[in-house]
Parts: structure tokens; C-alpha cells; sequence
């Protein structure tokens, strides 16, 4: 039986990311990170009043709520009535948690990154990589550290 020869190795020409507002910033993330995205109706229970609004029902899981703008160095935003969170797959240090909700301004949007984009190393220890998207500057976040910061969060 022949078999093609698998290409080592093998870098994707193009990576679907999504971009993510929150109060101030764009971020980019890998558009495999995210679970969905849905508006919660939910008040969080338990938090520690700073990065971590509480934790919500999600699908029969407890998962907690938490605000990129403090991981960022900022302030959380105050959350509304009805929240637009995005749930996140937890795949490293928060993995038994299985996913983590962060708050977002808005719907997030689909764009490919390539060898075109412009790509720059980040001064900001919590931050990868800044880029631009045509004009739009954006920040990708240094998902092992958001989740080690998760991992961390009591249980509710």
C-alpha cells in the first residue's frame, strides 16, 4: 500500500483568529481558543472583586468570570444587567476547569492572519504579540498566563 509522504512540519499559510473589544483594547486570539460567545443574564457568585467577577452556570458547569482588562493592568469594567461573555477552552494550567468565561464590549470578528500581517514581539509581559490588521493595531494575550491566573481563583 503506498502512502503519501506527510509534509513535516508544514506552517498553515492562514490562521483564523477572532478579535476580542474590551474597555480600551482589541486583542487577538486563535479562533480554536473560543467555545462561544452568548449574553448572560447571569449575576456571577463568589469572585475576588478584581480579576474574577464570580462564577456563572454555563451548560452545567461552574466556570469563572473574569476580566482581561485587569489582566491587562486596568480596571474591570462594571458589569450590566446582561453581560456578552465569550467562554474560552482552558487547555493548560485551568484545564480541569474545562473553560473560563471573559466579559467583551462586543460581538467578536472573524479575521485571517498571513504572512502579510505585521507581526511585532511585545514590551508587555502578559501580551505575545502586537500586530497590525490593516488599521487596526492589536494585542494577542498571553493565554498561559490568563489561565494560570485562573487555575489560581478558589473554588466557588
Amino acid at each position: 500500500m503506498n502512502h503519501p509522504n506527510p509534509v513535516p512540519h508544514q506552517v498553515p499559510s492562514r490562521i483564523n483568529c477572532l478579535i476580542l473589544s474590551i474597555q480600551g483594547r482589541k486583542l487577538l486570539i486563535p479562533s480554536t481558543v473560543m467555545a462561544e460567545v452568548y449574553s448572560n443574564l447571569e449575576t456571577p457568585v463568589g469572585g475576588d472583586g478584581h480579576f474574577c467577577y464570580g462564577w456563572i452556570n454555563w451548560r452545567e458547569l461552574r466556570i469563572p468570570l473574569v476580566s482581561l482588562e485587569v489582566f491587562l493592568g486596568g480596571e474591570p469594567p462594571v458589569l450590566e444587567r446582561i453581560n456578552r461573555v465569550a467562554i474560552v477552552n482552558a487547555v493548560d494550567q485551568a484545564a480541569h476547569l474545562r473553560f473560563f468565561a471573559v466579559r467583551l464590549d462586543s460581538i467578536p470578528q472573524s479575521v485571517p492572519v498571513t504572512p502579510s500581517t505585521r507581526l511585532a514581539l511585545s514590551d508587555d509581559d502578559d501580551v505575545l504579540l502586537e500586530m497590525e490588521l490593516g488599521r487596526l493595531r492589536v494585542a494577542m494575550p498571553r493565554l498561559d498566563r490568563v489561565e494560570a491566573r485562573v487555575a489560581a481563583l478558589p473554588s466557588p
